[in-house]
């Protein structure tokens, strides 16, 4: 890739950022999505890495119509890698490309949550980002057997950034908080959390019968087998996470969900 066209791409970026004019932004942007619309995963990493870059940057300057343009584009290009997974039992290695592709967008993620400042907006980005990791959780589990992580993970410090200065004591709509259920569900289905000192803890369940059963569980321990990044992300996310049982019924229903969970076969912790 020549350096002029990178240098041409930063430079761009670069004055929308200064200039802050939303006709600016609405001039520069176009072009940029048009050349990673037309370039896919095809084009080289260098460029997609700057484009990527650069569009991530307007969008934080809370301007309404690059930061939906952007935001749709990246969420499109995200959910794209999807359709790459391998079955259960097909054990190929993950492509270079599709790798590359996952982090790049997911820096772009991080860079958007990071900078923008537009409250209204936060809150929209925040219900996307969530949105974004059940919708590509939920194809992993399905399409791969639970082999989710690398795609759920590169999302997490993007989700614990957005989530930084959300208040969880606050009256949390049902569709939010049920977007924050389904992270945590994934996180432990796929063993992202940081592994806890290995001690035992009893807990009384209720089995299909509607009877209570005591259970020892152990809990999850060993090496963490992801990026340490992801593990960082997750403490913070729990500090922003509202609380997610809200009555005696719901808490039954969690019980038996996370009991499922529990003893699925899918379920292989961090180590």
């Amino acid at each position: 890739v020549p350096a002029v066209q990178l240098n041409v791409i930063q430079l761009l970026a670069d004055i929308s950022v200064a200039v802050k004019k939303p006709e600016v932004a609405d001039m520069i942007l176009p072009s940029l999505i048009e050349s990673l619309d037309e370039g896919d995963a095809s084009i080289p990493h260098s460029l997609r890495v700057q484009l990527l870059d650069a569009v991530s940057r307007i969008a934080t300057l809370g301007f309404e119509k690059s930061y939906r343009e952007t935001v749709f584009l990246m969420t499109r290009g995200y959910l794209s890698n999807i359709s790459t997974l391998g079955s259960v039992e097909n054990k190929a290695p993950v492509p270079k490309s599709r790798t590359e592709h996952v982090e790049t967008l997911a820096a772009g993620f991080l860079t958007i949550a990071s900078g923008l400042m537009n409250t209204k907006l936060r809150a929209d980005y925040r219900h996307r980002l969530l949105s974004l990791c059940s919708e590509v959780s939920l194809a992993s589990e399905s399409k791969s057997g639970g082999n989710g992580a690398d795609l759920l993970g590169p999302l997490l410090p993007a989700v614990a950034e957005i989530c930084s200065d959300f208040d969880p004591t606050s009256n949390v709509e049902p569709s939010l908080l049920k977007l924050f259920r389904n992270l945590w569900f994934y996180i432990a289905l796929f063993g992202l959390a940081p592994p806890l000192p290995e001690v035992k803890t009893i807990s009384n369940s209720v089995n299909g019968a509607g009877r209570i059963s005591t259970l020892s569980l152990q809990a999850v321990g060993g090496p963490y087998m992801w990026n340490i990044q992801w593990a960082l992300a997750v403490q913070r996310i729990s500090q922003g996470t509202p609380p997610l049982v809200a009555s005696s019924v719901k808490w039954l229903e969690d019980e038996l969900e996370l009991n499922a969970l529990h003893n699925s076969d899918t379920f292989r912790g961090t180590g």
